[in-house]
């Protein structure tokens, strides 16, 4: 990166929901609607899904559609003026899964940094929630917990440690070169973390087998970003 960017989001922790998706919307609407007084219940965002997606809510991508749908209500507040783009971080080479939980990827010189430079464009725009194979909680006690599971292993090649299940994070800042992520699945899940420990753990997303199964989004445009129309 050549400039000096900063991009600060004042967005909060939530875990109250029993879906990862919910606490990650919640956060988002915290945001841009402020903190309520009484939250709803999670069956709010069930119904805001078009019935063409019912049993879909558990996944971050359809996120979007919820506030597309303006059928949310927050903090007193209609969900009117809020709106979602979808887009992907891919590299030029997909990467592969190994043995057991294990993802390797080569990146050619200098991707890692166009990678960081995209992902910085899309934040600049608003808020964002991104679906992963990786949650802190998942790993507490063990040394890959707090998004220390990515490992250099050879020149611009990187080894993951993942679960492979589906889980969504808030990536709501930038700074020194540092990306502040909201991680619901963490009861201190606020983290700052390098471009490689974020990036590489988005790349092995694209590989994991859930990204077969969606339906009504393009190809790898997963990934949400929130802003006033």
């Amino acid at each position: 990166m050549q400039k000096k960017i900063e991009i600060q989001y004042e967005v909060k922790w939530e875990g109250r929901y029993s879906q990862c998706s919910f606490n990650n919307l919640a956060t988002i609407l915290d945001y841009f609607y402020g903190v309520p007084d009484e939250y709803p219940p999670e069956e709010d965002f069930k119904r805001a899904l078009p019935s063409k997606m019912a049993g879909l809510f558990g996944w971050a991508p359809y996120t979007g559609y919820m506030v597309k749908s303006q059928k949310l209500k927050w903090n007193a507040h209609q969900v009117k003026d809020l709106d979602c783009t979808w887009f992907e971080l891919k590299a030029q080479k997909n990467g592969e899964r190994g043995y057991g939980m294990s993802f390797f990827i080569q990146l050619a010189e200098g991707e890692l940094e166009k990678l960081e430079e995209e992902l910085v464009m899309h934040l600049k725009k608003g808020p964002l929630i991104l679906w992963v194979p990786y949650g802190a909680g998942g790993f507490r006690f063990t040394p890959y917990a707090d998004w220390k599971n990515i490992r250099k292993i050879g020149d611009n090649k990187y080894q993951a440690i993942v679960p492979w299940f589906t889980h969504c994070i808030v990536l709501g800042g930038y700074t020194n070169r540092l990306f502040r992520v909201v991680d619901c699945s963490d009861l201190n899940g606020i983290f700052l973390i390098s471009p490689e420990q974020l990036i590489i753990n988005v790349l092995a997303m694209n590989v994991n087998p859930a990204v077969k199964k969606l339906a009504f989004l393009d190809g790898y445009a997963f990934h949400c970003c929130f802003f006033r129309k």
